[in-house]
């Protein structure tokens, strides 16, 4: 569903977009990075620089949707180049440095693709250096990417998945760049104290949420911060809830439901938080959402995955932060400052 991808700014290039067929086809292929793509770019900014750049000389339409893509830093990921690899295409196309970089950047770990001019193309047999993750734009439109691209778009059914596909092509691709992760559900406190133990459905909930932080964890490869699981205090309570509240003589039950979550999901690097009850902006989907602008929307509770590692009804869907998304709206407020007192509501379990 998401693509991380590296542009040669040629493929921008005023001259190029003189061609109206190349033209329609870059117009969709802006709108689609805008929407399911992870744009990376070198550490020194050549690319950034140069699209910048050549922004002003682009058509209106292309333009708009170029821009869209740039106006969100979140989701753009810089990587140091390969400097050999630059070196050696450098040699063949001596006036093209940035082209160079972004052919450097294909051999990235993580790139899925590396959308280059034809020129670039023909550099990059040249130098024997190609890959099968290097293509025009041409060669794009029909490759399997394009494909995870047009699944961003729409929503994507979990039924009868494997846990090994699920992680593959959903979680992998979205978790890679994602140094910091919330996973909203407003139902897991609930799951856990409020029904009867002979019919809850926690130890799924718990599979399900534990196959998404580990995958997390082993396959970030930025510095990983945080993974914080945020979820309604439950206020009804089954009879053995009830009785152990009564006998342990609890003195804050936010704080206890927030820390046996933690424990019971056993996390090691995330922190357990509840949220105030009265907030009624919630909409049904639950949510993960990445620091890269992302979110991936599921139609029910993160309890869809079996014992026998296959996966039932769920439609997952892929927005952008800041979209009328009420998660969006959840998170803003807690950045200012809108949410319970930490200490009272959350509860952490950092390992080192």
């Amino acid at each position: 569903m998401l693509v991380a991808s590296v542009h040669d700014p040629e493929v921008f290039s005023a001259k190029s977009v003189e061609n109206p067929l190349y033209r329609g086809l870059l117009c969709d292929h802006a709108m689609h990075m805008a929407h399911s793509h992870v744009m990376v770019c070198d550490l020194e900014g050549l690319i950034g620089k140069a699209l910048m750049a050549g922004l002003a000389k682009l058509p209106g339409d292309v333009f708009k949707k170029l821009e869209a893509v740039l106006a969100n830093p979140a989701s753009i990921v810089r990587l140091p180049i390969q400097d050999d690899i630059c070196a050696a295409i450098t040699n063949i196309m001596p006036d093209r440095p940035v082209t160079a970089t972004a052919l450097a950047l294909s051999r990235q770990n993580g790139v899925d693709a590396t959308i280059v001019s034809q020129d670039g193309r023909e550099a990059i047999q040249l130098a024997d250096l190609g890959n099968s993750r290097i293509m025009t734009l041409d060669e794009y439109a029909i490759n399997a990417r394009k494909d995870c691209e047009r699944a961003g778009m729409g929503a994507v059914s979990l039924n009868g998945m494997s846990k090994g596909g699920f992680i593959r092509d959903i979680l992998e691709p979205f978790l890679r760049w994602s140094e910091k992760i919330v996973l909203f559900d407003p139902m897991l406190a609930r799951s856990m104290f409020g029904q009867n133990t002979a019919w809850s459905n926690w130890p799924v909930f718990r599979r399900t949420i534990r196959c998404i932080y580990e995958t997390w964890t082993e396959s970030c490869l930025k510095p990983k911060d945080s993974f914080e699981v945020v979820t309604l205090p439950n206020t009804r309570w089954d009879e053995e809830w009830q009785r152990r509240w009564i006998e342990q003589g609890l003195p804050d039950d936010y704080e206890q439901q927030a820390r046996l979550l933690a424990q019971d999901l056993d996390l090691g690097l995330a922190c357990v938080r509840l949220i105030p009850p009265e907030i009624k902006e919630l909409q049904h989907d639950r949510y993960l959402v990445s620091n890269r602008g992302k979110i991936l929307s599921f139609s029910r509770g993160f309890d869809f995955l079996r014992e026998d590692d296959k996966l039932i009804e769920c439609a997952v869907s892929l927005y952008t932060e800041g979209r009328g998304r009420s998660v969006s709206r959840l998170l803003s407020s807690r950045d200012l400052a809108k949410w319970p007192n930490p200490s009272l509501s959350t509860w952490s379990q950092k390992r080192t």
